[in-house]
C-alpha cells in the first residue's frame, strides 16, 4: 500500500556519517554528502514489539511448525523467525508466547522490526540461511540518488495487523533521497 514508517532511524555510516528519523510519509533524505566518498545506510526500528502481535499471529506460527498450513511468503517468514536463527520452529513459539504474556518486554535476539533494501530479492532460502542484506553500499555514487526505498517486516506480525505508522509490509517502505 506504499504507506510509509514513521519513527524509523535511518542511518549513513562511511566518509560521511548522518542519522535521520523518518517522518510519517517514511522518507528520507541525507544533504551534502561527498561524491566520491563510501557510504552504507541501514535502518532501525526497536520500539513497540507487541504491535500488531496477537494469537492468530501465535496461531498462524503454530500452523506453520506442525505443517498443517506452511508459510511460503519470504517476508511472512522472516516475521516468523523470532529468534532470528535462521529456523521457525518451537523456540519462536515459546518466545512469542512469551511476549503475549507480556514474560518479557521486548525480543531477546531480534530487534522489533527489520529493514530489506527493495532490489533485494527476498527468497525462503535467503530467510533461513540469513543470507538476505539490510543495507545498502554505495561507492562513489557521484551524483543523486533517488528511490534507496527499504521494505520493512514487523517481527512476530505473521498476518501484518500492525499499525500503518509502525509497520512496513511486503507493500509499505522507507522511501528515499541521497544527495
Amino acid at each position: 500500500n506504499n504507506e510509509g514508517i514513521k519513527n524509523a532511524i535511518v542511518r549513513l555510516r562511511g566518509s560521511d556519517s548522518a542519522d535521520v528519523t523518518t517522518p510519517a510519509n517514511g522518507s528520507y533524505t541525507f544533504n551534502n554528502i561527498s561524491e566520491n566518498g563510501n557510504f552504507t545506510i541501514s535502518v532501525l526500528k526497536n520500539t513497540d514489539p507487541k504491535n500488531g502481535i496477537d494469537l492468530l499471529d501465535l496461531a498462524l506460527l503454530q500452523d506453520h511448525i506442525i505443517t498443517r498450513t506452511v508459510l511460503t511468503d519470504p517476508f511472512k517468514l522472516l516475521a516468523a523467525d523470532i529468534n532470528r536463527d535462521g529456523a521457525i520452529d518451537i523456540l519462536d513459539l515459546a518466545e512469542l508466547q512469551d511476549l503475549i504474556l507480556t514474560r518479557i518486554s521486548a525480543f531477546v535476539n531480534n530487534t522489533s522490526w527489520i529493514f530489506i533494501p527493495t532490489d533485494e530479492t527476498l527468497t525462503a532460502t535467503k530467510v533461513f540461511n540469513r543470507t538476505y542484506r539490510t543495507t545498502r553500499v554505495y561507492t562513489n555514487p557521484g551524483t543523486s540518488q533517488i528511490n534507496q526505498d527499504f521494505y520493512g517486516v514487523k517481527i512476530g506480525d505473521i498476518d501484518a495487523s500492525a499499525s500503518t505508522q509502525t509497520l512496513v509490509t511486503s507493500d509499505q517502505k522507507i522511501s528515499s533521497k541521497i544527495e
